[in-house]
């Protein structure tokens, strides 16, 4: 589904990501710096939200550095 011209205006844009944040306040899906970053683009209209989606998977997948490594 389409969903472009649900998000046209940016008080629009804005309303949707105040509400996901509302219901993700205080659980485990609550959004962390980078994320809050994509969204803020998403609302100033830099980002559409199929790009939003595509970067969290592109960050999702990208390999973590190993904690459990030694410096020698």
């Amino acid at each position: 589904m389409n969903y472009s011209l649900l998000f046209e205006a940016p008080e629009h844009r804005q309303h949707a990501v105040n509400f996901a944040l509302a219901l993700s306040e205080r659980t485990t899906l609550e959004p962390g710096p980078y994320e809050r970053q994509l969204l803020a683009r998403f609302v100033a209209g830099e980002l559409l939200l199929s790009e939003v989606e595509a970067l969290l998977e592109k960050e999702a997948l990208a390999p973590r550095p190993s904690q459990n490594k030694l410096d020698c």
